[in-house]
């Protein structure tokens, strides 16, 4: 996703808010589910402080957060926002459920409970559901609330989410958790490892036993003065194994980022190396201070790691890059003769600016902007940029914030910071992303790739990438490069109807042709194993 989206995203959940001595008729934390809002079945995250301060309602597919007055009336609780929105929450909670009336349609509130994350990571492994799927477990965080996610070997997602209690609820999609599929609570052997899950679903429980198809190994190496950390997932296959380094997305993205596109091709024998990226987790440096360059260097100390392991084919070894991963894995591969393929997902051949102002420009005539306004974001976002590449134009800068005050896009500039600093940490690492240029990068490689896009990517447009990536290829005379474009893919590759954010909520799953494409590539230049069941 694009830096000045996300900017724009951390300003919701973060809203002010003045003090305020109310009780507290719900448990603090965060609730998640959906809420109808302005004639939008929106999914929300109701953020309830332990202090005596309002609760928020965040709808961050939608951009949006009000600041909510809590109450109980006729043992009925009562949510008010405080910002003159109108909006208005009333219900009770039964089961950790949070549910009601808006007035404008209905809201289902789960009371997602705070989780570990090393318990979480203890969870990670494949189990055997009752209806057969072979389902793969693995912590997961894309809105900042720890929890699992479950990806199933059809390509099938879903969030499962710690209820209390030792219980979870798995959800519909990949944000979703109504309606709730099933609840489940892991079952303990010895040592505490799990050996299987009890899956209860309409009033039925089963077990659904852990199936032991791979084994874990510490990952541990330096990048230049850096020292990183992950895991290699080794599938318990005869022989030395092909392997694939998992590139990360922007921002700060932990070993299990990209997992869940690349989990399915364990059950193929081959291993995965899921790392830290900088700055995050076991790793240490600081994702903030890299350009697309320096990750290259990190894709390549770890090829060079797995060169090292007797377990793995030294030359079947290749990398899968999602998202910013596009520009960092195919720039490894031009630097590495031991790199043996790319696979990229919705990997940009425009520049790191480019995209970003793309990407404004979208959002804001998405928003109904006019077109003025949208010049006007796009004039400032330009003097940005041209701070952040030469330290030139503060006072401008500055200048442009302080007309845009009031303005609905003027909250995707807070990346400068609140109030606006020249040593917000921001300004350096836009600073290395601005000197990428990828189509240099791309003419220049030979390496096989297979470049995979969403029809409906609206960050990452294929009509602007793919021939892009087609023309730089073939200058490159590279004779083993694919470019597919899947139907009804977004930007993370999932399966939605329009493109529209709000769809990442409730998405079920991948395009049925992502995994086959990914495997009829890879299957004349690595051994796969066929697909454990």
């Amino acid at each position: 996703m694009h830096v000045a989206f996300l900017a724009c995203l951390a300003t919701l959940l973060t809203v002010p808010l003045p003090a305020q001595d109310a009780p507290r008729p719900l448990a603090p934390g965060t609730w998640v589910g959906r809420a109808a809002v302005g004639g939008v079945a929106a999914f929300a995250m109701l953020n309830v402080p332990a202090a005596d301060s309002p609760a928020v309602l965040a709808l961050p597919l939608e951009r949006k957060a009000h600041p909510l007055a809590m109450s109980v009336r006729d043992g009925r609780i009562l949510l008010e926002s405080t910002d003159g929105a109108g909006l208005r929450l009333e219900g009770s909670v039964t089961n950790r459920v949070f549910a009601g009336s808006t007035g404008a349609g209905r809201f289902e509130l789960l009371d997602v409970r705070p989780a570990d994350r090393d318990v979480l990571k203890a969870y990670t492994g494949f189990y055997r559901a009752p209806d057969g799927r072979l389902l793969f477990l693995f912590p997961s965080s894309p809105l900042g609330i720890p929890h699992l996610m479950s990806c199933d070997d059809a390509g099938h997602v879903a969030a499962v989410y710690p209820a209390g209690d030792g219980d979870f609820v798995v959800g519909a999609g990949f944000l979703a958790p109504f309606p709730e599929r099933a609840r489940i609570r892991f079952v303990d052997g010895v040592g505490g490892a799990p050996t299987a899950l009890r899956w209860r679903e309409a009033g039925t429980e089963r077990d659904a036993p852990r199936v032991p198809l791979y084994d874990e190994r510490p990952a541990e190496f330096r990048s230049g003065d850096v020292p990183l950390a992950g895991t290699l997932l080794l599938p318990r296959t005869p022989g030395r194994r092909p392997a694939v380094v998992l590139v990360h997305g922007s921002r700060d993205v932990d070993r299990y980022g990209t997992l869940m596109h690349a989990a399915f091709l364990l059950r193929h024998g081959v291993a995965l190396l899921a790392y830290d990226k900088r700055g995050v987790g076991g790793s240490g440096g600081d994702w903030r201070t890299a350009g697309v360059p320096e990750l290259a260097g990190d894709v390549e100390q770890a090829v060079q790691w797995l060169k090292r392991r007797t377990e793995i084919d030294p030359g079947q070894i290749g990398l899968l890059g999602l998202s910013e991963g596009g520009w960092v894995a195919p720039l490894a591969a031009t630097r590495s003769a031991d790199v043996a393929f790319v696979v990229t997902l919705s990997g940009p051949a425009i520049t790191p600016v480019e995209l970003d102002t793309t990407n404004v420009r979208h959002e804001l005539e998405r928003q109904g902007v006019a077109r003025e306004e949208v010049e006007q974001a796009l004039s400032l976002k330009r003097i940005s940029d041209r701070f952040a590449r030469t330290g030139e134009g503060w006072e401008e800068f500055l200048a442009g914030l302080e007309r845009a005050a009031g303005k609905p896009w003027q909250p995707m500039f807070s990346y400068a910071g609140v109030p606006p600093s020249r040593d917000a940490w921001y300004w350096r690492y836009w600073r290395g992303m601005t000197a990428y240029d990828p189509l240099s990068t791309l003419r220049a490689l030979r390496t096989p790739v297979l470049a995979i896009f969403g029809q409906f990517d609206t960050t990452v447009r294929p009509d602007v990438n793919t021939p892009l990536w087609e023309k730089s290829l073939e200058e490159a005379g590279n004779r083993q490069a694919s470019i597919v474009v899947l139907p009804r893919g977004n930007h993370p590759l999932l399966e939605v109807e329009r493109g529209e954010l709000r769809e990442i909520a409730d998405a079920t799953g991948f395009p049925p042709a992502l995994q086959p494409t990914i495997l009829e590539w890879l299957r004349p230049r690595i051994a796969l194993v066929p697909p454990t069941r």
